[in-house]
């Protein structure tokens, strides 16, 4: 499978150093070699810290705007469905 332009031009940019835009964003996400985006990927994680990796673990994204946690300003949420649900919006996501 040969390279799409699109990630070719990435690579050249991520290569070079240059900040990626929000339309190179999409394009990765939408871009069908997964193993060539995390090639890529790895590239970089390699040269910011060589040999180390890092994991995230437990981490846990809740994609509604019903809040369910008992976290920070939405200590009082419940459930979806309940009398007392918060509906929030997305900029105060909860992540737990």
């Amino acid at each position: 499978m040969s390279e799409s332009p699109k990630l070719s031009a990435i690579r050249d940019k991520v290569r070079s150093g240059e900040r990626l835009s929000e339309e190179d964003g999409i394009a990765l996400f939408l871009e069908p070699d997964l193993l060539a985006v995390g090639a890529l990927a790895n590239e970089v994680r390699e040269k910011r810290h060589g040999d180390r990796t890092y994991f995230n673990r437990n981490m846990r994204v809740e994609v509604t705007n019903v809040c369910v946690a008992s976290c920070g300003p939405l200590a009082n949420s419940s459930h979806a469905r309940g009398a007392r649900s918060i509906r929030c919006r997305l900029k105060l996501a909860c992540i737990s």
